[in-house]
């Protein structure tokens, strides 16, 4: 049993050690702590700057904190430092300068280990080839080629696509390969939950949402999922349960408050689901997907003047890739239709 306590008094009881400081730092975050991961990480490098997974995952706090431009920075200081091909092919992916990303491509190209051959596969397929989906599905006896087609997987289904993969017979013993060869990282865990819920095997989630919490008694995100199951299961009280004790967890978990809010509107207790969706921008501010789902509530009040003003306020700062994936919800794309919205909003 691993909680983030225990992974904090790990790194700063070896605040000297790069190897200690590099495996801490990386599971904190796995396990959403990015401010603490990013302390981390920044002194594991400092001690070992040939360290190339500590440099991913430290790139990776930043753009999921919020700090893009820190992340991009903060992965070319890593290819330099590193000269890491497998490096250059994940940077490719995300990198906003397509001059670069060609760049990139052509620097990894040449590297046949599996794990590159992967991660350059996903930059293109994050480009719209879909020839490289089945690349990176050839490649997965390799551990990070593996990961990185579970997490195609996964992108697929939220898009509306992967229809032809059967997760629980293809993707899911391969996150439980995952588990069984790194059993004290969360990593495997997320994906085989998350994996379930993306199959909407609901029962399925819950019970490796519930798997992981016996190991990882602390882990808000496998108290998510396991709310997701009851609530797709029509146990909505249950549901409210799990999505309070995640939020309890981490006050800033905006999607737990955001279920919280459904579950309560589901429930016809209005004025308790309102109070739900406005603390969602409140409790993370940086967030302005929390915007976007009070927006969404209160256009299914009827309350389209604030719904509107809300929603474009919050859609000016979100990133594009997130607007992209926004479009594709039905409620979203509804609310962009809107006269006031879909000419400002784009």
């Amino acid at each position: 049993m691993t909680t983030i306590a225990d992974l904090v008094r790990e790194a700063y009881s070896h605040w000297n050690d790069a190897r200690n400081l590099s495996r801490a730092g990386c599971e904190l975050h796995d396990r959403n702590r990015l401010d603490l991961a990013r302390d981390v990480l920044e002194r594991s490098v400092e001690l070992d700057p040939t360290d190339r997974d500590a440099w991913a995952h430290l790139a990776f706090a930043y753009m999921r904190g919020f700090q893009p431009r820190k992340g991009f920075d903060t992965f070319r200081t890593a290819i330099e430092r590193t000269g890491s091909d497998l490096l250059r092919a994940v940077f490719a992916g995300f990198t906003p300068d397509k001059a670069e990303q060609a760049r990139l491509l052509e620097e990894a190209a040449g590297n046949n280990h599996p794990s590159v051959r992967a991660a350059v596969a996903s930059a293109r397929y994050g480009g719209g080839d879909a020839a490289a989906f089945e690349e990176m599905r050839r490649l997965t006896d390799d551990p990070h080629a593996r990961e990185t087609w579970l997490w195609a997987v996964m992108n697929a289904r939220w898009r509306g696509g992967g229809k032809d993969i059967d997760i629980r017979k293809e993707a899911v013993p391969l996150a439980e390969q995952v588990i069984a060869e790194q059993p004290d990282r969360v990593n495997g865990y997320w994906l085989k939950a998350h994996l379930l819920l993306a199959a909407q095997d609901w029962d399925g989630a819950r019970k490796a949402a519930e798997e992981a919490l016996a190991r990882f008694p602390d882990e808000e995100t496998m108290m998510f999922v396991r709310g997701r199951g009851f609530k797709e299961t029509g146990d909505l009280d249950r549901a409210a349960q799990c999505f309070s004790r995640a939020i309890g967890a981490k006050p800033s978990f905006a999607g737990a408050r955001t279920e919280l809010g459904k579950v309560y509107e589901a429930q016809g207790r209005f004025d308790l689901a309102e109070e739900v969706f406005r603390e969602i921008p409140r409790a993370n501010p940086d967030y302005a997907g929390g915007a976007v789902s009070l927006a969404l509530f209160l256009g299914r009040r009827g309350r389209w003047d604030e719904a509107e003003t809300v929603f474009l306020e919050a859609w000016k700062r979100l990133q594009p890739w997130q607007q992209a994936r926004l479009k594709q919800q039905r409620d979203v794309a509804d609310l962009l239709s809107r006269p006031g919205v879909g000419p400002v909003a784009g």
